[in-house]
């Protein structure tokens, strides 16, 4: 793996920098989930809970935590933001 990092073009003419082989625009990455109701998390966060065909807020009620955190892509702080913004849903 290279460890410098590239600067890169989309073809939607987003400049985007990576060390990695993987070409995913990280500009575009985040407009396609701006609308989802997890837009707060991550877009490897959001990517992991949608794998696990979990795509809004009713969906993570029979979830237990330990699976999300065993979820690639989603870590400690994405479980921090997930459950502030449950709490601020149950007030």
């Amino acid at each position: 793996m290279n460890s410098s990092k590239e600067k890169r073009t989309c073809e939607k003419g987003h400049y985007f920098y990576k060390s990695s082989d993987c070409k995913t625009c990280p500009i575009c990455e985040k407009e396609k989930y701006q609308s989802h109701p997890f837009s707060f998390l991550s877009t490897p966060a959001i990517r992991a809970l949608d794998n696990e065909g979990i795509s809004d807020f009713d969906d993570l009620e029979n979830v237990e935590i330990k699976t999300l955190i065993k979820l690639h892509g989603f870590g400690k702080s994405a479980l921090q933001m997930l459950e502030k913004e449950l709490e601020k849903r149950n007030k």
